[in-house]
């Protein structure tokens, strides 16, 4: 915090994960909700037909070999480059903080960076984050047919804790309970 003319600042500094731009030149902050486009009974839940998409940020930032950072490294661009890339082939959800707010969960989507002769020893650089949305899912698992004469429809749920997703081909199907209404030939 510092003080201006008896004003009191807090300067909040941003940063893309664990990224400090030695040059903010612009922040383009999207937030979207998916409508759905069929026609709504009149009394139904409006929040049943939408919902929100992920946030996305397109910052515009820079360094460059000549700041007190790169302390005389001319590699200095190249090295942030280098960082900026593995991070994002590294595909860890980071925290991002701008002037208007902080982002968590987000990944870099896009890098875009031109280099010309007035650029050579800088790096302006695009960078496009979106967010992750996490979701949680609970197993359950319901009485079987042997105590109960339709138990997967009349049964009681039991919470079984928090599960995380698997790989959808190590699934063994032969073990799988048949689909309802399936026939035994098809």
């Amino acid at each position: 915090m510092s003080d201006l003319f008896g004003i009191s600042l807090l300067v909040i500094p941003r940063r893309i994960g664990p990224f400090f731009a030695q040059c903010t030149v612009e922040e383009h902050h999207l937030d979207e909700l998916q409508i759905t486009e069929h026609p709504v009974e009149a009394g139904a839940a409006i929040t049943d037909h939408a919902f929100k998409r992920p946030a996305q940020l397109v910052l515009q930032v820079g360094w460059s070999n000549s700041s007190l950072e790169a302390a005389g490294d001319q590699n200095f661009i190249n090295y942030v480059y280098e960082q900026l890339l593995f991070a994002q082939l590294n595909r860890q959800p980071m925290q991002v903080v701008t002037g208007k707010r902080t982002y968590n969960n987000m990944l870099i989507k896009l890098l875009d960076t031109r280099t010309t002769s007035k650029s050579e020893h800088s790096l302006p650089i695009t960078i496009r984050c979106q967010e992750i949305i996490l979701a949680q899912t609970v197993t359950v698992s319901v009485p079987d047919n042997s105590v109960m004469a339709n138990a997967p429809v009349t049964g009681t749920t039991q919470k079984l804790g928090t599960q995380g997703l698997v790989d959808g081909s190590k699934i063994n199907i032969s073990k799988l309970p048949p689909l309802r209404g399936a026939s035994a030939a098809g």
